[in-house]
């Protein structure tokens, strides 16, 4: 009703943080820190970084909930998909935002049509628009390591960019340098993209996925890849999905975690070590939020308990100098987190004191912090206060947006995936504003 776009945050009880109705929602309008959001037919409330709200709202009879900004879907403010940055190996890197407005920015590699503006082959160093159809707006969006989805506000999936493998779903191995809807049975509800495989959670919690397959990470039993969507197998009351190098995950309404694909490095996170070609379940419980980095996966609890597990050869767990290697069963590592972004070789974090930490490879300053010396404990990212989300790329560039609408970027920029003019293709190792850019207009 305000023009900048909705959001759909979780009910929980008031008093002891028990979580109530799964799947019960209230869609809010989005705010910078210092405006208000409007909570349907209760008060409107002056927002700011990691506080939840008690307010009235008259869905299902429901009465006094809080609204938990943790549980968004839509990271313009706290959700879950509103930067993602492309996970494409050596200088190929593309970064995409979802506005507050519902539209999407790009800007970096392009060659394959990435950014989404019918352009390929240029890529940019100032944000572009992707073309959406006329009268949407994305409430999601994912990027791939060389294509991308966005989710639109009927339920729509689009998808663009590379197709070597059929990762758009288009019943074809052609690129798109523009959007093109995804013929799925029903409207989605999430989507992610990894490496060359594409996966969606449907509103009836059936997932479905397509693209490469050599390892089972389309969760169907075969390794055949596919054109076209195909249902991953045994799934249902999915809420949100999640994308690596070759496994994904799944995120049930009742806060369990599902995963299948590659887990050599234990990222599946049921202590075997096998591929799984079908999706098995973790030991995870209360679980609001799923993150796939390249060979390593993470979660935020109901309770904003970040665990993280998978590869930790460059110390992206954070687990510390004693700490073994990879590891295949989930360890929690940090308290009070809002949004955690697992990359190829490093993950960072904000928590709810607005502060971004990282750990993990520092090539060419990914960790944000000055420097380029790796580690393998968090660490504070430069600069970066008042943080709401965090995104990782490739394999050494990092971003970062705040309460106002700053959209901050690092690392390496051989791509121009930082999105300023003014860095070089060596990158920088201190978080840096993208020029001229609002996040949440």
């Amino acid at each position: 009703t305000s023009g900048t776009g909705i959001v759909v945050v979780q009910a929980y009880t008031l008093g002891n943080d028990n979580y109530l109705g799964r799947g019960v929602t209230q869609t809010i309008n989005l705010a910078k820190a210092g405006q208000t959001l409007s909570f349907g037919n209760g008060p409107a409330l002056r927002f700011s970084t990691g506080v939840t709200y008690s307010a009235p709202i008259p869905t299902g009879g429901l009465s006094d909930l809080n609204l938990s900004i943790l549980e968004t879907d839509g990271r313009a403010v706290l959700g879950s998909d509103s930067i993602t940055i492309g996970k494409i190996y050596g200088a190929n890197s593309f970064t995409l935002v979802r506005r507050g407005n519902g539209s999407i920015a790009g800007w970096g590699y392009n060659i394959e049509g990435q950014l989404g503006n019918g352009t390929p082959g240029l890529a940019s160093d100032t944000p572009t628009a992707v073309v959406l159809p006329a009268g949407r707006v994305a409430t999601s969006v994912a990027a791939g390591f060389n294509h991308a989805l966005a989710l639109l506000d009927n339920g729509d999936v689009l998808s663009w960019g590379f197709n070597d493998l059929g990762q758009l779903g288009l019943g074809d191995i052609l690129p798109r340098a523009t959007p093109n809807k995804v013929s799925l049975p029903r409207p989605a509800v999430a989507v992610a993209a990894g490496r060359g495989f594409s996966v969606v959670a449907l509103d009836d919690g059936r997932v479905f996925t397509w693209g490469g397959n050599t390892i089972g990470q389309l969760g169907n039993g075969g390794r055949d890849s596919v054109i076209v969507p195909v249902q991953a197998t045994g799934l249902t009351g999915i809420t949100a999905v999640a994308a690596g190098n070759s496994h994904a995950l799944a995120l049930g309404s009742d806060g369990r975690v599902w995963a299948w694909g590659a887990n050599a490095s234990g990222q599946l996170g049921e202590g075997s070590f096998k591929p799984a070609l079908v999706p098995v379940v973790t030991g995870l419980s209360e679980i609001a939020r799923i993150r796939a980095g390249g060979d390593h996966s993470a979660a935020v609890s109901r309770r904003r308990a970040l665990y993280l597990w998978g590869e930790n050869a460059d110390g992206q767990l954070g687990l510390g100098a004693g700490a073994p290697g990879d590891l295949g069963v989930p360890a929690g590592v940090a308290r009070a987190a809002i949004d955690v972004a697992p990359g190829s070789r490093m993950t960072l974090l904000v928590g709810s004191d607005g502060l971004a930490r990282s750990t993990g490879a520092n090539d060419a300053g990914s960790l944000g912090d000055g420097g380029t010396t790796a580690r393998n404990t968090f660490g504070a990212v430069s600069g970066v206060s008042a943080g709401i989300t965090v995104g990782a790329g490739g394999l050494s560039f990092a971003a970062a947006i705040t309460d106002n609408g700053t959209t901050f970027m690092w690392g390496d920029n051989g791509s121009k995936q930082l999105g300023n003019t003014t860095i070089t293709a060596t990158g920088t190792a201190t978080p840096t504003a993208v020029p001229n850019f609002d996040a949440i207009p």
